[in-house]
Protein backbone atom coordinates (compact mmCIF):
# COMPACT_ATOMS: atom_id res chain seq x y z
CA UNK A 1 0.00 0.00 0.00
CA UNK A 2 1.43 3.18 -0.74
CA UNK A 3 0.14 6.45 0.30
CA UNK A 4 1.00 10.51 -0.07
CA UNK A 5 3.07 10.61 3.43
CA UNK A 6 2.19 14.48 4.62
CA UNK A 7 4.93 15.60 7.08
CA UNK A 8 3.72 16.07 10.90
CA UNK A 9 3.72 19.13 13.03
CA UNK A 10 3.50 20.27 16.61
CA UNK A 11 0.25 22.23 17.90
CA UNK A 12 2.69 23.95 20.15
CA UNK A 13 3.43 28.18 19.35
CA UNK A 14 6.51 28.20 17.78
CA UNK A 15 9.77 26.95 18.00
CA UNK A 16 11.05 28.69 21.46
CA UNK A 17 9.13 31.92 21.67
CA UNK A 18 6.39 32.15 24.93
CA UNK A 19 2.39 32.55 23.26
CA UNK A 20 2.13 36.01 24.53
CA UNK A 21 5.50 36.88 22.39
CA UNK A 22 4.27 35.73 19.31
CA UNK A 23 0.78 36.95 20.03
CA UNK A 24 0.60 40.12 21.60
CA UNK A 25 2.61 42.31 18.89
CA UNK A 26 -0.08 41.51 16.40
CA UNK A 27 -2.70 43.76 15.23
CA UNK A 28 -6.40 41.94 16.09
CA UNK A 29 -8.77 41.51 13.21
CA UNK A 30 -12.02 41.52 14.60
CA UNK A 31 -14.16 38.66 15.36
CA UNK A 32 -17.07 37.32 13.41
CA UNK A 33 -20.40 37.89 14.68
CA UNK A 34 -21.16 35.23 17.38
CA UNK A 35 -24.75 35.69 17.16
CA UNK A 36 -24.66 34.10 13.10
CA UNK A 37 -22.53 31.95 14.31
CA UNK A 38 -25.60 30.18 16.69
CA UNK A 39 -28.34 30.93 14.42
CA UNK A 40 -29.92 28.16 12.51
CA UNK A 41 -29.14 25.24 15.22
CA UNK A 42 -32.40 24.49 16.35
CA UNK A 43 -34.07 24.09 13.19
CA UNK A 44 -31.07 22.16 11.60
CA UNK A 45 -30.87 19.54 14.36
CA UNK A 46 -34.67 19.54 15.58
CA UNK A 47 -35.82 15.95 16.40
CA UNK A 48 -38.33 14.06 19.09
CA UNK A 49 -35.63 12.58 21.04
CA UNK A 50 -34.51 14.92 24.36
CA UNK A 51 -31.03 16.04 23.61
CA UNK A 52 -28.06 14.80 25.66
CA UNK A 53 -26.84 18.63 26.26
CA UNK A 54 -24.87 21.17 24.53
CA UNK A 55 -21.83 20.72 22.70
CA UNK A 56 -19.24 23.88 21.67
CA UNK A 57 -16.38 23.43 19.02
CA UNK A 58 -13.84 26.65 19.15
CA UNK A 59 -11.61 25.89 15.98
CA UNK A 60 -8.50 28.16 15.78
CA UNK A 61 -7.01 27.67 12.12
CA UNK A 62 -6.29 31.16 11.17
CA UNK A 63 -4.13 33.58 13.80
CA UNK A 64 -3.28 37.65 13.95
CA UNK A 65 0.48 35.85 13.37
CA UNK A 66 0.26 33.93 10.74
CA UNK A 67 2.93 31.72 10.98
CA UNK A 68 0.99 30.37 13.59
CA UNK A 69 -1.82 28.88 10.97
CA UNK A 70 -3.05 25.34 11.34
CA UNK A 71 -4.33 24.33 8.42
CA UNK A 72 -6.87 21.26 8.01
CA UNK A 73 -8.10 22.14 11.77
CA UNK A 74 -11.50 22.62 10.21
CA UNK A 75 -11.48 18.61 9.50
CA UNK A 76 -11.32 17.89 12.83
CA UNK A 77 -13.82 20.26 13.90
CA UNK A 78 -16.18 18.97 11.36
CA UNK A 79 -15.69 15.36 12.38
CA UNK A 80 -16.20 15.99 16.01
CA UNK A 81 -19.44 17.88 15.21
CA UNK A 82 -20.95 14.83 12.92
CA UNK A 83 -20.33 12.79 16.04
CA UNK A 84 -21.57 14.82 18.66
CA UNK A 85 -24.92 15.32 16.85
CA UNK A 86 -24.91 11.69 16.18
CA UNK A 87 -25.00 11.37 20.00
CA UNK A 88 -27.75 13.66 19.84
CA UNK A 89 -25.83 16.69 21.04
CA UNK A 90 -27.42 20.29 20.16
CA UNK A 91 -23.99 20.82 18.52
CA UNK A 92 -23.39 24.83 17.79
CA UNK A 93 -22.23 25.95 14.79
CA UNK A 94 -18.29 25.71 14.64
CA UNK A 95 -16.78 28.79 16.83
CA UNK A 96 -13.96 29.72 14.05
CA UNK A 97 -10.41 32.07 15.27
CA UNK A 98 -12.09 33.93 17.81
CA UNK A 99 -10.16 36.28 19.92
CA UNK A 100 -9.75 35.57 23.69
CA UNK A 101 -12.74 37.96 24.45
CA UNK A 102 -14.99 36.68 21.95
CA UNK A 103 -14.21 33.36 23.09
CA UNK A 104 -15.00 34.09 27.04
CA UNK A 105 -18.32 36.06 25.74
CA UNK A 106 -19.71 32.51 23.61
CA UNK A 107 -18.52 30.31 27.19
CA UNK A 108 -20.00 33.06 29.75
CA UNK A 109 -23.42 33.27 27.50
CA UNK A 110 -23.64 29.54 27.61
CA UNK A 111 -23.28 29.13 31.54
CA UNK A 112 -26.03 31.58 31.79
CA UNK A 113 -28.51 29.39 29.65
CA UNK A 114 -30.49 27.05 31.67
CA UNK A 115 -28.52 23.21 31.55
CA UNK A 116 -31.05 21.90 34.06
CA UNK A 117 -32.90 19.32 31.00
CA UNK A 118 -29.03 18.48 29.86
CA UNK A 119 -27.77 15.16 31.15
CA UNK A 120 -23.83 15.95 29.82
CA UNK A 121 -22.11 19.00 28.51
CA UNK A 122 -18.98 18.96 26.03
CA UNK A 123 -16.82 21.91 25.08
CA UNK A 124 -14.03 21.28 22.24
CA UNK A 125 -10.91 23.37 21.54
CA UNK A 126 -8.75 22.66 18.69
CA UNK A 127 -5.86 24.93 18.60
CA UNK A 128 -1.78 25.84 20.05
CA UNK A 129 -1.67 25.56 23.56
CA UNK A 130 1.29 25.49 26.21
CA UNK A 131 1.33 23.92 29.45
CA UNK A 132 -1.57 25.46 30.89
CA UNK A 133 -3.03 28.12 27.99
CA UNK A 134 -4.29 27.59 25.17
CA UNK A 135 -4.06 30.02 21.95
CA UNK A 136 -7.11 31.88 20.52
CA UNK A 137 -6.57 34.28 17.45
CA UNK A 138 -4.88 37.22 19.39
CA UNK A 139 -3.48 36.23 22.67
CA UNK A 140 -3.63 33.05 25.09
CA UNK A 141 -5.75 32.06 27.24
CA UNK A 142 -5.44 29.93 31.04
CA UNK A 143 -6.88 26.34 30.69
CA UNK A 144 -8.47 27.33 34.41
CA UNK A 145 -10.03 30.49 33.07
CA UNK A 146 -12.01 28.16 30.28
CA UNK A 147 -12.99 25.38 33.26
CA UNK A 148 -13.82 28.14 35.75
CA UNK A 149 -17.04 29.82 33.79
CA UNK A 150 -18.88 26.08 34.35
CA UNK A 151 -18.05 25.32 37.82
CA UNK A 152 -20.53 24.87 40.17
CA UNK A 153 -20.73 28.52 40.97
CA UNK A 154 -20.87 29.70 37.72
CA UNK A 155 -23.12 27.86 36.43
CA UNK A 156 -25.63 26.37 39.11
CA UNK A 157 -27.72 24.30 36.25
CA UNK A 158 -25.06 22.36 35.68
CA UNK A 159 -24.54 21.55 39.07
CA UNK A 160 -23.54 16.99 39.43
CA UNK A 161 -23.69 16.37 35.95
CA UNK A 162 -20.41 15.56 33.74
CA UNK A 163 -18.91 18.14 31.69
CA UNK A 164 -16.41 17.12 29.49
CA UNK A 165 -13.83 19.14 27.73
CA UNK A 166 -11.27 18.25 24.78
CA UNK A 167 -8.17 19.72 24.37
CA UNK A 168 -6.99 19.20 21.21
CA UNK A 169 -3.00 21.34 21.74
CA UNK A 170 0.23 20.91 22.63
CA UNK A 171 1.16 21.34 26.28
CA UNK A 172 4.59 22.28 26.34
CA UNK A 173 7.70 21.52 23.21
CA UNK A 174 9.27 18.49 24.61
CA UNK A 175 9.04 15.56 22.12
CA UNK A 176 7.53 11.94 24.04
CA UNK A 177 10.89 9.70 23.46
CA UNK A 178 9.53 5.88 22.28
CA UNK A 179 10.28 3.06 24.91
CA UNK A 180 10.87 -0.60 23.75
CA UNK A 181 8.05 -2.80 25.19
CA UNK A 182 7.44 -6.58 23.69
CA UNK A 183 2.99 -6.49 23.03
CA UNK A 184 2.04 -9.88 22.37
CA UNK A 185 -0.14 -9.96 19.40
CA UNK A 186 -3.13 -12.08 19.10
CA UNK A 187 -5.65 -12.22 16.03
CA UNK A 188 -8.61 -13.02 18.59
CA UNK A 189 -10.43 -10.74 20.11
CA UNK A 190 7.86 27.25 44.32
CA UNK A 191 4.85 28.14 43.44
CA UNK A 192 3.17 31.53 44.95
CA UNK A 193 -0.74 31.66 43.90
CA UNK A 194 -2.88 33.65 45.48
CA UNK A 195 -5.80 32.14 42.61
CA UNK A 196 -8.57 30.12 44.37
CA UNK A 197 -8.82 26.17 44.58
CA UNK A 198 -10.11 25.24 41.32
CA UNK A 199 -13.33 23.74 41.71
CA UNK A 200 -13.13 20.22 38.87
CA UNK A 201 -15.85 18.23 40.37
CA UNK A 202 -17.96 16.68 37.69
CA UNK A 203 -15.17 17.49 35.17
CA UNK A 204 -13.38 15.31 32.66
CA UNK A 205 -10.50 17.17 30.91
CA UNK A 206 -9.39 14.80 27.88
CA UNK A 207 -5.88 16.40 26.78
CA UNK A 208 -4.26 15.37 23.08
CA UNK A 209 -0.91 14.55 24.97
CA UNK A 210 1.08 14.45 28.45
CA UNK A 211 2.14 17.75 30.06
CA UNK A 212 4.72 19.53 28.81
CA UNK A 213 4.82 17.58 25.93
CA UNK A 214 3.99 17.80 21.85
CA UNK A 215 0.85 16.88 20.09
CA UNK A 216 1.27 16.01 16.73
CA UNK A 217 -1.18 16.90 13.19
CA UNK A 218 -0.39 16.61 9.86
CA UNK A 219 1.01 19.47 8.28
CA UNK A 220 1.80 20.14 4.18
CA UNK A 221 2.69 23.95 3.55
CA UNK A 222 2.59 23.12 -0.36
CA UNK A 223 -0.34 21.22 -0.55
CA UNK A 224 -4.09 21.77 1.13
CA UNK A 225 -5.33 18.67 0.81
CA UNK A 226 -2.45 17.19 2.15
CA UNK A 227 -3.67 18.75 5.90
CA UNK A 228 -5.86 16.07 7.27
CA UNK A 229 -6.14 17.24 10.78
CA UNK A 230 -5.02 15.44 13.84
CA UNK A 231 -4.40 12.08 14.87
CA UNK A 232 -5.49 12.33 18.34
CA UNK A 233 -9.18 13.48 16.86
CA UNK A 234 -9.21 10.49 14.50
CA UNK A 235 -8.34 8.18 17.02
CA UNK A 236 -10.35 9.81 19.53
CA UNK A 237 -13.85 10.23 17.08
CA UNK A 238 -12.82 6.79 15.58
CA UNK A 239 -13.36 4.94 19.40
CA UNK A 240 -16.60 7.07 19.64
CA UNK A 241 -17.46 6.03 16.53
CA UNK A 242 -16.83 1.93 17.11
CA UNK A 243 -17.61 2.03 20.89
CA UNK A 244 -20.07 4.72 21.57
CA UNK A 245 -23.09 2.25 21.75
CA UNK A 246 -21.34 -0.20 23.77
CA UNK A 247 -18.75 1.10 26.57
CA UNK A 248 -18.80 4.28 28.77
CA UNK A 249 -16.74 7.11 28.47
CA UNK A 250 -13.39 6.36 30.27
CA UNK A 251 -13.52 2.97 28.69
CA UNK A 252 -13.18 4.35 25.17
CA UNK A 253 -10.62 6.89 26.04
CA UNK A 254 -8.06 3.77 27.57
CA UNK A 255 -8.77 2.61 24.03
CA UNK A 256 -7.74 6.04 22.68
CA UNK A 257 -4.46 6.49 24.97
CA UNK A 258 -3.43 2.52 23.72
CA UNK A 259 -3.58 3.76 19.80
CA UNK A 260 -1.99 6.88 20.05
CA UNK A 261 0.85 5.43 22.39
CA UNK A 262 0.74 2.31 20.16
CA UNK A 263 0.20 3.07 16.66
CA UNK A 264 1.80 6.43 15.90
CA UNK A 265 5.21 7.86 15.67
CA UNK A 266 5.95 11.34 14.27
CA UNK A 267 7.44 11.69 11.10
CA UNK A 268 8.94 15.29 10.59
CA UNK A 269 12.14 16.98 8.76
CA UNK A 270 13.13 17.79 12.07
CA UNK A 271 15.79 15.38 14.35
CA UNK A 272 14.50 16.76 17.39
CA UNK A 273 10.30 15.77 16.99
CA UNK A 274 11.01 13.27 14.13
CA UNK A 275 10.32 9.60 15.43
CA UNK A 276 8.77 10.65 18.51
CA UNK A 277 5.74 9.29 20.07
CA UNK A 278 2.35 11.08 21.85
CA UNK A 279 1.06 10.26 24.84
CA UNK A 280 -2.90 11.34 25.36
CA UNK A 281 -4.25 11.63 28.84
CA UNK A 282 -7.46 12.88 30.95
CA UNK A 283 -8.04 14.57 34.62
CA UNK A 284 -11.25 13.26 36.31
CA UNK A 285 -13.30 14.66 39.08
CA UNK A 286 -16.35 12.75 38.06
CA UNK A 287 -18.44 10.52 40.00
CA UNK A 288 -20.71 8.89 37.72
CA UNK A 289 -20.03 6.96 34.85
CA UNK A 290 -20.52 8.40 31.26
CA UNK A 291 -22.63 6.44 28.87
CA UNK A 292 -23.84 7.70 25.53
CA UNK A 293 -25.73 4.40 24.87
CA UNK A 294 -25.75 5.26 20.64
CA UNK A 295 -25.11 4.33 17.65
CA UNK A 296 -22.57 6.84 15.45
CA UNK A 297 -22.72 6.96 12.02
CA UNK A 298 -18.98 6.25 10.48
CA UNK A 299 -17.55 9.01 9.28
CA UNK A 300 -15.75 8.78 6.03
CA UNK A 301 -13.53 11.35 4.08
CA UNK A 302 -10.46 11.73 2.06
CA UNK A 303 -8.68 12.54 5.33
CA UNK A 304 -10.17 9.53 7.37
CA UNK A 305 -8.65 7.53 4.72
CA UNK A 306 -4.89 8.37 4.99
CA UNK A 307 -5.26 7.58 8.52
CA UNK A 308 -6.54 4.57 7.85
CA UNK A 309 -3.45 4.03 5.94
CA UNK A 310 -1.20 5.81 8.31
CA UNK A 311 -1.94 3.16 10.96
CA UNK A 312 -2.17 0.53 8.79
CA UNK A 313 1.59 0.74 8.78
CA UNK A 314 1.78 -0.40 12.15
CA UNK A 315 1.13 -4.21 12.03
CA UNK A 316 -0.86 -3.73 14.76
CA UNK A 317 -2.84 -0.56 13.43
CA UNK A 318 -3.57 -2.73 10.64
CA UNK A 319 -4.72 -5.64 13.06
CA UNK A 320 -6.95 -2.81 14.76
CA UNK A 321 -8.39 -1.77 10.93
CA UNK A 322 -9.78 -5.13 10.28
CA UNK A 323 -11.11 -5.82 14.22
CA UNK A 324 -11.46 -2.77 16.14
CA UNK A 325 -12.46 -4.65 19.34
CA UNK A 326 -9.17 -6.14 20.05
CA UNK A 327 -8.04 -2.58 21.06
CA UNK A 328 -10.20 -3.17 24.09
CA UNK A 329 -7.59 -4.74 26.08
CA UNK A 330 -6.92 -5.68 29.76
CA UNK A 331 -3.72 -5.60 31.59
CA UNK A 332 -2.22 -8.61 32.48
CA UNK A 333 -2.01 -9.10 36.36
CA UNK A 334 -2.20 -12.45 37.27
CA UNK A 335 -3.24 -12.77 40.86
CA UNK A 336 -2.50 -10.00 43.61
CA UNK A 337 0.87 -11.65 44.64
CA UNK A 338 1.98 -9.93 41.56
CA UNK A 339 1.41 -6.29 42.91
CA UNK A 340 4.50 -4.23 44.55
CA UNK A 341 3.10 -2.21 46.59
CA UNK A 342 4.92 0.55 48.05
CA UNK A 343 3.91 2.78 50.98
CA UNK A 344 5.84 6.16 51.61
CA UNK A 345 4.31 8.07 54.74
CA UNK A 346 4.94 10.75 56.98
CA UNK A 347 3.57 10.86 60.31
CA UNK A 348 4.96 13.20 62.76
CA UNK A 349 3.00 16.00 63.72
CA UNK A 350 -0.29 17.00 65.18
CA UNK A 351 -1.96 13.84 63.88
CA UNK A 352 0.41 11.39 64.16
CA UNK A 353 -1.83 8.64 65.72
CA UNK A 354 -4.90 9.01 63.77
CA UNK A 355 -2.50 8.93 60.82
CA UNK A 356 -0.68 5.54 62.32
CA UNK A 357 -4.47 3.90 63.10
CA UNK A 358 -5.27 4.39 59.43
CA UNK A 359 -1.96 3.26 57.60
CA UNK A 360 -2.01 0.53 59.65
CA UNK A 361 -5.68 -0.53 58.22
CA UNK A 362 -4.60 -0.06 54.95
CA UNK A 363 -1.07 -2.00 55.36
CA UNK A 364 -3.34 -4.73 56.81
CA UNK A 365 -5.23 -4.63 53.83
CA UNK A 366 -2.36 -5.08 51.23
CA UNK A 367 -0.72 -7.47 53.61
CA UNK A 368 -4.03 -10.14 53.51
CA UNK A 369 -3.87 -9.61 49.66
CA UNK A 370 -0.46 -10.89 49.99
CA UNK A 371 0.89 -8.21 47.66
CA UNK A 372 4.76 -7.50 47.63
CA UNK A 373 4.97 -4.90 50.07
CA UNK A 374 7.48 -2.40 51.18
CA UNK A 375 7.45 0.95 53.43
CA UNK A 376 9.28 4.27 53.91
CA UNK A 377 8.33 6.07 57.11
CA UNK A 378 9.07 9.45 58.44
CA UNK A 379 11.44 10.56 55.85
CA UNK A 380 13.52 12.98 55.04
CA UNK A 381 14.35 14.29 51.57
CA UNK A 382 17.41 13.06 51.43
CA UNK A 383 16.33 9.27 53.14
CA UNK A 384 13.95 9.06 50.36
CA UNK A 385 15.59 10.51 47.35
CA UNK A 386 18.34 7.21 48.27
CA UNK A 387 15.22 4.97 49.29
CA UNK A 388 13.93 5.40 45.41
CA UNK A 389 17.00 5.14 43.82
CA UNK A 390 17.66 2.54 45.58
CA UNK A 391 14.41 0.82 45.38
CA UNK A 392 13.51 1.49 41.43
CA UNK A 393 17.03 0.13 40.70
CA UNK A 394 16.62 -3.18 41.89
CA UNK A 395 14.94 -5.81 39.68
CA UNK A 396 11.42 -7.29 39.81
CA UNK A 397 10.47 -9.71 37.35
CA UNK A 398 7.25 -10.94 38.70
CA UNK A 399 5.38 -7.76 39.00
CA UNK A 400 2.73 -7.19 36.79
CA UNK A 401 1.01 -3.84 38.53
CA UNK A 402 3.12 -1.27 40.81
CA UNK A 403 1.13 0.77 43.07
CA UNK A 404 2.47 3.40 45.72
CA UNK A 405 0.48 5.05 48.45
CA UNK A 406 2.07 8.59 49.74
CA UNK A 407 0.56 10.18 52.54
CA UNK A 408 2.36 13.41 53.97
CA UNK A 409 1.48 16.85 55.01
CA UNK A 410 1.22 18.92 51.89
CA UNK A 411 -1.26 20.72 49.66
CA UNK A 412 -3.08 20.20 45.88
CA UNK A 413 -2.79 23.99 44.45
CA UNK A 414 -4.52 22.35 40.90
CA UNK A 415 -4.70 18.96 39.16
CA UNK A 416 -1.04 19.72 38.51
CA UNK A 417 0.52 21.13 40.96
CA UNK A 418 1.05 19.03 44.62
CA UNK A 419 3.53 19.44 46.83
CA UNK A 420 4.78 17.78 49.57
CA UNK A 421 6.52 17.73 53.58
CA UNK A 422 9.28 15.59 54.74
CA UNK A 423 9.52 15.50 58.40
CA UNK A 424 12.05 18.02 58.68
CA UNK A 425 9.26 20.20 56.64
CA UNK A 426 10.93 20.24 53.84
CA UNK A 427 9.34 20.58 50.18
CA UNK A 428 9.09 18.28 47.75
CA UNK A 429 7.20 18.06 44.23
CA UNK A 430 5.05 14.35 43.91
CA UNK A 431 7.42 14.89 40.59
CA UNK A 432 10.40 13.63 42.64
CA UNK A 433 8.41 10.45 43.08
CA UNK A 434 6.81 9.40 40.13
CA UNK A 435 9.62 10.13 37.53
CA UNK A 436 11.92 7.43 39.79
CA UNK A 437 9.60 5.06 37.77
CA UNK A 438 9.22 6.66 34.40
CA UNK A 439 11.00 4.31 32.02
CA UNK A 440 11.82 1.62 34.52
CA UNK A 441 12.42 -1.62 32.81
CA UNK A 442 10.73 -4.22 34.44
CA UNK A 443 7.51 -1.67 34.42
CA UNK A 444 7.42 -0.34 30.96
CA UNK A 445 3.41 -1.67 29.32
CA UNK A 446 2.43 -2.16 33.49
CA UNK A 447 0.19 0.29 35.15
CA UNK A 448 2.00 2.35 37.61
CA UNK A 449 -0.55 3.72 40.20
CA UNK A 450 0.14 6.60 42.12
CA UNK A 451 -2.16 7.57 45.13
CA UNK A 452 -1.13 10.87 47.12
CA UNK A 453 -3.00 11.48 49.81
CA UNK A 454 -2.35 15.36 51.69
CA UNK A 455 -3.64 16.73 54.82
CA UNK A 456 -2.97 20.18 55.91
CA UNK A 457 0.13 21.58 57.71
CA UNK A 458 0.40 24.36 59.98
CA UNK A 459 3.29 26.10 57.87
CA UNK A 460 2.28 25.44 54.10
CA UNK A 461 3.62 27.29 51.25
CA UNK A 462 3.20 26.79 47.68
CA UNK A 463 5.97 25.54 45.47
CA UNK A 464 5.58 24.53 41.39
CA UNK A 465 5.10 20.72 40.53
CA UNK A 466 4.73 18.99 37.43
CA UNK A 467 4.14 15.80 35.86
CA UNK A 468 6.00 13.45 34.11
CA UNK A 469 5.06 12.48 30.95
CA UNK A 470 4.57 8.40 29.78
CA UNK A 471 2.03 5.88 29.52
CA UNK A 472 0.40 3.47 31.95
CA UNK A 473 0.38 5.93 34.71
CA UNK A 474 -2.70 6.38 37.21
CA UNK A 475 -1.61 9.19 39.35
CA UNK A 476 -4.65 10.05 42.31
CA UNK A 477 -4.77 12.83 44.14
CA UNK A 478 -6.29 13.45 47.40
CA UNK A 479 -6.39 16.68 49.18
CA UNK A 480 -7.90 16.57 52.19
CA UNK A 481 -9.38 19.63 54.38
CA UNK A 482 -8.91 17.29 58.21
CA UNK A 483 -7.11 14.57 59.10
CA UNK A 484 -10.00 12.77 60.20
CA UNK A 485 -11.01 12.77 56.63
CA UNK A 486 -8.34 9.41 55.65
CA UNK A 487 -10.38 7.00 57.59
CA UNK A 488 -12.92 7.37 54.70
CA UNK A 489 -10.42 7.29 52.01
CA UNK A 490 -8.36 4.44 53.74
CA UNK A 491 -12.16 2.98 54.13
CA UNK A 492 -12.81 3.19 50.41
CA UNK A 493 -9.13 2.15 48.98
CA UNK A 494 -9.61 -1.06 51.00
CA UNK A 495 -12.87 -1.75 49.65
CA UNK A 496 -11.20 -1.96 46.03
CA UNK A 497 -8.55 -3.81 47.41
CA UNK A 498 -10.83 -6.17 48.24
CA UNK A 499 -12.67 -6.93 45.87
CA UNK A 500 -15.77 -4.84 47.88
CA UNK A 501 -16.64 -2.67 44.80
CA UNK A 502 -17.61 -3.95 41.58
CA UNK A 503 -16.10 -2.77 37.61
CA UNK A 504 -12.42 -1.45 36.83
CA UNK A 505 -10.51 0.39 39.15
CA UNK A 506 -11.46 3.99 36.87
CA UNK A 507 -15.00 3.51 37.12
CA UNK A 508 -14.32 2.03 41.09
CA UNK A 509 -12.53 5.43 41.73
CA UNK A 510 -14.73 7.38 40.04
CA UNK A 511 -17.47 5.78 42.88
CA UNK A 512 -15.08 6.59 45.51
CA UNK A 513 -15.31 10.52 44.63
CA UNK A 514 -18.94 9.72 44.98
CA UNK A 515 -18.94 8.30 48.00
CA UNK A 516 -16.35 10.69 50.00
CA UNK A 517 -18.78 13.91 48.32
CA UNK A 518 -21.71 12.68 49.81
CA UNK A 519 -20.29 10.75 53.00
CA UNK A 520 -16.71 12.92 53.83
CA UNK A 521 -17.68 16.70 52.97
CA UNK A 522 -15.55 16.96 49.84
CA UNK A 523 -15.52 19.52 47.27
CA UNK A 524 -17.82 21.78 49.96
CA UNK A 525 -18.35 25.07 48.39
CA UNK A 526 -18.55 26.35 51.96
CA UNK A 527 -15.06 26.14 52.17
CA UNK A 528 -12.04 28.18 50.08
CA UNK A 529 -10.10 25.08 50.63
CA UNK A 530 -12.47 22.09 50.55
CA UNK A 531 -11.21 18.85 50.63
CA UNK A 532 -10.75 17.11 46.94
CA UNK A 533 -10.19 14.44 44.84
CA UNK A 534 -9.40 13.75 41.35
CA UNK A 535 -7.48 11.08 39.21
CA UNK A 536 -4.85 11.74 36.00
CA UNK A 537 -4.52 8.89 33.74
CA UNK A 538 -2.50 7.86 30.63
CA UNK A 539 -3.73 3.74 31.11
CA UNK A 540 -4.28 2.14 27.66
CA UNK A 541 -5.70 -0.47 29.52
CA UNK A 542 -8.63 -1.98 31.35
CA UNK A 543 -7.11 -2.31 34.87
CA UNK A 544 -8.70 -4.69 36.85
CA UNK A 545 -7.24 -6.07 40.46
CA UNK A 546 -7.41 -9.69 41.38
Amino acid sequence: MSIKMSIDQGDVAGNSEHLSELLNDQVPLGDSLISAQTSGNTQKQQSDEKKCGDCLIFNYEKFCNEKLNRPGSCKDAKRLKHDFENLNFNVHDIYSDLTKDATLKVLQEVAKKDHSQSKYFVCCFLTHGDRDSLCMKDTEIDIDVILNCFSRSCCKTLDKKPKIFIIQACRGKDAEEPLNHQIPISESTDYNSDNPKPDILDFLVVYSTYEGTLSFKTCDQKWEENNHGSYFIDELCRSLEQFSDKLDLLEILNIVNYRIATFFQSITDKSKTDQKKQMPCFMSGLRTEIKFNKKIEPYETESTKYFDSRRSLHRLGLLSTKNPSRDQQKYAIHSSKGIQFLSILNMKGENETLLKRSSTSLWKCVAKKDCIRREKADFNKNELKNFLKEFSGKKIPEVDCFICFVASYGKVINDKEIYLYDKENKKMSTRSIVEYFVGYNFLVGKPKIFIFVTFPHTDSIYITSTLPEHADILEVNIDLKEPNQLKGVVENLCNILNNKSYGDLLNQLTRMNSDLVENQEFYSLADEHFASFSLKSSLTKTLILP
